[in-house]
């Protein structure tokens, strides 16, 4: 009995293995209608860095032997002969939503998404323009949230400049600027100067702002931002590498 039990016990955690990971990317298996043995086949790690882009926003088989050959760009899509047509059609769709780095960015600054909700993060200020024109936002609504922002942002800077007087006031006492103290202090001042310029307005008072076309829109924009970090992460989609893997600072 024990002889038969590892292979057993083997095959069902594998299937409970297999399970968790359909849960995982249950989205995108449900808007490619990826079968079990499709997603069998979908490796999860990082595939040949060796290809031939895709054009049109069409899947493309790979072609090694070509020269020379073109680095693909962020969205575009890694050929997956596992994908029938239809499919392929449906992810070149999905693709389409890194392409709007500059609404993804303008979310992430009004407070509206969080950085992780775009595939490869964020971390470069870009401006709310894209987002601002996309949701038609009025200009009652931008001055909303510029005093969500500066209400956020307020109690930091009042830190900063609390800690900005304190050292400029031991200096004047004669206090060395590299004696530990005051090392300390410039280190933490700046610390907080950090913090408030990345302080975003609150997520909840945010949504508040949006009236209820926009905040459904929002949620559309959302889901296909879910859909291509799944895509991302099964490497259907292309994720861009070196300086090109920030997209949001360009």
């Amino acid at each position: 009995m024990i002889f038969w039990r590892t292979p057993l016990l083997a095959a069902i955690s594998f299937s409970l293995m297999g399970q968790a990971r359909d849960d995982r990317y249950e989205p995108l298996l449900r808007a490619l209608a990826l079968t079990g043995a499709q997603m069998a086949q979908l490796a999860e790690a990082p595939p040949t860095p060796v290809r031939t882009a895709p054009t049109g926003g069409r899947v493309r088989a790979y072609n090694l032997g070509s020269r020379p050959f073109v680095l693909p760009q962020a969205g575009d899509l890694i050929p997956g002969s596992v994908l029938d047509s239809a499919q392929q059609a449906k992810l070149a769709e999905i693709g389409k939503a890194v392409q709007r780095w500059q609404t993804a960015a303008g979310a992430v600054n009004l407070g509206l998404i969080d950085a992780r909700e775009w595939p490869w993060g964020w971390a470069c200020p870009v401006s709310s323009d894209a987002f601002v024109k996309e949701f038609a936002l009025s200009s009652v609504q931008l001055t909303e949230f510029e005093q969500l922002q500066e209400a956020a942002r307020q109690p930091l800077r009042d830190q900063a400049l609390a800690m900005q007087k304190r050292r400029r006031e031991s200096i004047d006492s004669g206090i060395s600027e590299n004696s530990p103290e005051l090392v300390q202090l410039t280190t933490e001042m700046s610390q907080l100067w950090k913090q408030e310029a990345d302080t975003r307005p609150p997520h909840d008072a945010a949504l508040a702002v949006l009236n209820e076309t926009q905040r459904a829109r929002l949620a559309e924009f959302q889901a296909d931002l879910e859909l291509a970090r799944e895509a991302v992460a099964l490497h259907l989609i292309v994720q861009p590498a070196g300086r090109n893997a920030e997209v949001l600072c360009h």
